[in-house]
């Protein structure tokens, strides 16, 4: 786990071996991260990751840890860029954008090395992610 022996369960079930990695941090205070989503209003389903939705194969380039984490944006993301990715096949029923804030209790982030505003997202269990949506936009 980041930063010592952390025991916080995370969302997802258990989490492959040394993950989050090392070089994950915790988000920043009111940090407003943006996720796409099928429907509003968004669910916890919504923001599952790929390993545990289970409905499609991990790529070769994705490893087992990514593969783990909920898929997420930072808030200056540019809107044609989700619109963009929402037109990709695996992505074409995701009709709007969720709005969730978080802080440093919600779990832990690292961002994609050809895509930093993308970030891998483990949440930790005790987060409620349901609670935490501020608004949900169509795309």
């Amino acid at each position: 786990m980041p930063h010592g022996k952390e025991s916080t369960p995370f969302k997802g079930g258990p989490l492959p071996d040394n993950c989050p990695p090392k070089d994950a941090i915790k988000p920043p205070k009111d940090a407003i991260f943006l996720r796409l989503v099928p429907a509003n209003p968004a669910t916890l389903d919504h923001f599952k990751s790929s390993k545990a939705e289970g409905n499609r194969r991990q790529p070769r380039d994705c490893d087992d840890c990514r593969w783990a984490a909920c898929s997420v944006w930072i808030a200056t993301t540019p809107r044609e860029k989700l619109s963009d990715l929402a037109k990709l096949r695996n992505l074409s029923h995701m009709k709007f954008i969720a709005f969730i804030k978080v802080d440093e209790s919600s779990g832990y982030i690292k961002p994609h090395e050809k895509e930093p505003k993308h970030l891998s997202f483990w949440m930790f269990e005790a987060f409620e992610v349901a609670k935490a949506i501020v608004k949900v936009e169509p795309l």
